[in-house]
């Protein structure tokens, strides 16, 4: 096995942990939270799921970007939520019910919506691009449902252990994730500057207006405007990396996902420190 297998295996492991840490604190009653709120539902899938895309394929056609680069910011655009978004919500203040009802309801919905999203994709790029739907569930079933699902049975079934590991695993698996993933890009630095300043450009001018979308669409709720801007700009890099792989055989994903994530996650910085700042006061 070489290193980067073992540094793949701890990545996932990571994740995994997150996600079932997740899950020991979260409750049925809260996964179904936003069927009862049909309005709020509909505002954050039009956040998600319709604008966002929407003005993702706008600024790819206003932007002079590599193909590949444009390629990858739209993959990621329609691989809405990631499985530890709930962690980075929960930590700034969101409603639990909200953010685990809108990360399970995304996920499912991502099965149906991203082979949809990539039959609309396809007169742009000018070419069949297709994933099937059963290969997007796997990848969302065994990265986010499934831990998550087993976080909640042993939440329910041994509050006590949940109450105990819980907090603990979040942080380890959290540093270990943290490490791992700049250690790439350390050892990708090359490459991922590779992509030129205005790919950099696009992907920071898509990540801040996917936070607009979502924070105008979040409704009168501060947290709900929080959740909802950060649920709009954050996405699930492993199912960018599979329709790449399957479509795209000539374009190397991982360094354009890791340039994508470099720079969105400066680019939510502001924002964030700006949403602390209004719940400090």
């Amino acid at each position: 096995m070489s290193i980067a297998d073992v540094v793949g295996l701890l990545l996932r492991a990571s994740a995994l942990a997150t996600v079932f840490a997740l899950g020991l604190r979260a409750s049925a009653g809260e996964v179904a939270f936003l069927l009862r709120r049909p309005r709020l539902l509909a505002r954050s899938l039009l956040a998600m799921y319709v604008v966002t895309p929407l003005v993702a394929v706008a600024l790819v056609l206003v932007f002079e970007a590599p193909l590949a680069v444009e390629v990858a910011v739209l993959l990621m655009t329609i691989a809405a939520g990631a499985p530890a978004l709930p962690k980075k919500l929960l930590k700034l203040g969101a409603s639990e019910a909200y953010v685990y009802s809108l990360a399970v309801i995304t996920a499912l919905l991502a099965i149906a919506t991203v082979p949809l999203s990539l039959a609309v994709l396809s007169a742009f790029f000018d070419r069949d691009v297709s994933v099937p739907a059963s290969r997007v569930a796997s990848v969302i079933v065994m990265g986010f449902l499934a831990p998550l699902g087993v976080g909640m049975v042993v939440g329910r079934v041994s509050p006590r252990l949940a109450a105990r590991i819980g907090e603990p695993l979040v942080t380890t698996a959290g540093i270990i994730l943290t490490t791992l993933l700049l250690l790439n890009v350390v050892s990708h630095f090359g490459e991922i500057a590779g992509v030129g300043p205005t790919a950099f450009l696009l992907i920071v001018t898509m990540t801040l207006t996917a936070l607009a979308i979502g924070h105008l669409l979040g409704g009168p709720d501060p947290n709900d405007r929080t959740c909802l801007a950060l649920a709009s700009a954050t996405r699930f890099p492993a199912i960018g990396v599979l329709v790449a792989s399957l479509n795209f055989p000539n374009v190397r994903p991982l360094p354009l996902v890791s340039a994508y994530a470099l720079a969105s996650t400066l680019a939510v910085i502001p924002y964030v420190r700006w949403r602390r700042a209004r719940q400090g006061r």
